[in-house]
């Protein structure tokens, strides 16, 4: 296990990705990885919490969801689903206690052997507060920062689920949704520029579309999300082989004899709740369905039969 040492850090720090030099001046908080400071930019006087990371402390962690993306590239749906329900069910449980993350992303999410997920490094951590009391300086990821965080105006609840958006969206295609410098990703954030592939099944476009609002008020909350038919038109696993941290699962087969029943009854659901629905967004989400329902059955020894076979009875 790795020792915690005490960092100096010191009154002067240099960013030599942005060649920046910031002088450090109090301590805002301590989290398990490093010290977040306020600090100030010696160039224009502009006021930034900077967490600091010794790199000795950073050995003997469980894997970060960072490595497992760049290992894997990307995630199925299901896989996206399963760790999403636990990061959801973590912020919900700090949001109900008054506290918000503020620095959500790949890194922060850790996954055991036993491949579930933990929430890590608290270190820019704080309550919620009401919006004339917040701290209006930059705090988080900049690739994750929603755009009332680039504007200084604060972060609720509503920011933690922006930057789920962006996990959600980096899983999904090993990709950032705004990625560049500090002037890019503001000035793509503002106009809310981002690009939703088509490899993405119409659903996880939906909602991905609802979490990227400029407004914090027209964003889901995490019930919401959770109740978006992303989660709830598609396959979840209960748990995942530990084979997924480099590459694509193979999941459990469900009994053939439920899986057709079930096929039928919601099948017989979706005509009559979905009458009115245009035709061609009926077939987008037979796709999706199908998609899923694909990833269910691929180890099945019913695999080989076409999903039309299960309704010629």
């Amino acid at each position: 296990m790795a020792t915690q040492k005490t960092t100096e850090v010191p009154e002067f720090v240099l960013d030599s990705e942005n060649l920046r030099i910031y002088r450090r001046l109090e301590l805002l908080g301590e989290g398990s990885f490093g010290k977040c400071y306020k600090m100030r930019d010696v160039c224009n006087g502009e006021i930034f919490a900077v967490k600091v990371i010794p790199i000795e402390d950073s050995a003997g962690l469980e894997e970060s969801m960072l490595d497992i993306i760049q290992e894997r590239e990307s995630l199925t749906n299901a896989e996206v689903r399963y760790y999403m329900r636990q990061l959801i069910s973590a912020l919900k449980y700090m949001h109900d206690e008054g506290l918000v993350h503020r620095d959500l992303k790949l890194e922060n999410l850790l996954v055991t052997e036993n491949m579930e997920l933990r929430l890590a490094d608290f270190g820019l951590a704080g309550k919620l507060e009401p919006l004339e009391t917040m701290h209006k300086c930059f705090c988080g990821t900049k690739e994750y920062a929603a755009p009332e965080v680039w504007k200084k105006k604060g972060q609720g609840p509503e920011a933690d689920v922006w930057a789920l958006g962006c996990i959600i969206y980096a899983m999904l295609t090993g990709e950032y949704a705004f990625y560049g410098n500090a002037k890019q990703i503001r000035q793509c954030i503002r106009e809310i520029q981002h690009t939703l592939p088509k490899t993405l099944s119409r659903s996880a476009r939906g909602l991905l579309s609802w979490i990227f609002q400029m407004n914090p008020e027209d964003r889901p909350t995490l019930e919401q999300i959770l109740e978006h038919k992303f989660f709830t038109k598609g396959f979840t696993p209960d748990a995942l082989p530990s084979e997924s941290h480099n590459r694509v699962p193979k999941f459990e087969s469900v009994n053939p004899v439920k899986r057709f029943f079930t096929r039928l009854f919601q099948c017989v659901c979706r005509k009559r709740s979905t009458a009115d629905i245009p035709r061609c967004e009926q077939q987008g989400e037979q796709q999706d369905e199908q998609q899923d329902f694909y990833i269910q059955q691929k180890s099945s020894l019913w695999s080989q039969v076409p999903i039309d076979m299960f309704f010629l009875f």
